[in-house]
């Protein structure tokens, strides 16, 4: 699939940055990684960190490229036995980071891992002068088709199987282009309800792309499945109940650059949009 062809609205599966930490805490958490600790103990030592979340996804990192991708040989300068050299921690506690969305598929220019591997090591070569040639990790989804992140097992029955995806697409797919939208907040008693019935417009406005989805999946005949999933995303994004809340045009009708505009045009944790109540 071409540029041209590609939604203007495809939405990233990564989430919002993950905030920088103390490399100390990475490195508290390295050090501690393989030891049989209490419930209290790890509560003591996480009750450190200003941010235990942003500390876990930079530890995954860390753990990652130095033990996960082609058998450690990413960092394998920096590492002496079990140890890691304080550059690594220096670097990871802020390095470029994003979790992935929850979602049960990929597509081309998805991210793999939220980061860079090839970046991350690049960037250590350049801040300690230690110079290491690797076997580049690919960081990107990269082919003409699209894959399920995670496989389905028991007996086969390819139609039932293709419903099941089609159902786990439609929300997955839904939950990513509107992820304020794809659970309650529990400030509001009403949310279960609202989002339904927004999740429900969803589907129904786009069943003919879900049966199209389902005669593909069950080897009937058909568009490619990335074009049926892209056209899905570009459906997903504003529907025509959203208007933007700087210039209240229809979310749709923005292209990237204005709806960054408009972004920067509001303060401080404030929604983008509203529903078009007329």
């Amino acid at each position: 699939m071409s540029d041209a062809q590609t939604p203007q609205f495809r939405v990233s599966n990564e989430g919002e940055p993950i905030p920088p930490v103390d490399p100390e805490d990475l490195k508290r958490r390295w050090s501690t990684r393989k030891e049989r600790q209490t419930c209290d103990v790890k509560q003591a030592a996480q009750g450190q960190e200003a941010d235990r979340i942003a500390v876990w996804h930079r530890f995954r990192m860390v753990s990652a490229l130095a033990e996960g991708f082609n058998h450690g040989q990413l960092l394998a300068p920096w590492k002496h036995d079990e140890e890691l050299d304080d550059a690594v921690f220096r670097l990871a506690a802020t390095f470029p980071m994003r979790p992935l969305r929850q979602q049960t598929y990929r597509v081309p220019g998805d991210s793999m891992f939220g980061f860079d591997p090839n970046a991350f090591v690049e960037k250590l070569v350049e801040e300690t002068g230690i110079s290491h040639t690797w076997e580049p990790v690919p960081s990107k989804t990269s082919g003409s088709g699209f894959s399920y992140v995670w496989l389905k097992g028991g007996p086969r029955d390819p139609v039932r199987e293709a419903k099941q995806d089609a159902r786990d697409l439609l929300w997955a797919v839904w939950s990513k282009c509107q992820p304020n939208l794809s659970r309650p907040s529990g400030k509001h008693a009403d949310d279960a309800e609202s989002i339904a019935m927004v999740f429900a417009d969803f589907v129904i406005d786009n069943i003919h792309l879900a049966r199209e989805f389902v005669s593909v999946m069950s080897g009937g005949e058909g568009r490619p499945e990335l074009t049926i999933v892209l056209q899905l995303e570009r459906n997903a994004v504003w529907g025509d109940y959203f208007e933007c809340s700087v210039c209240h045009r229809l979310m749709r009708e923005h292209s990237d650059e204005e709806l960054t505009h408009c972004q920067h045009a509001l303060p401080p944790g404030t929604t983008l949009y509203r529903v078009r109540t007329s």
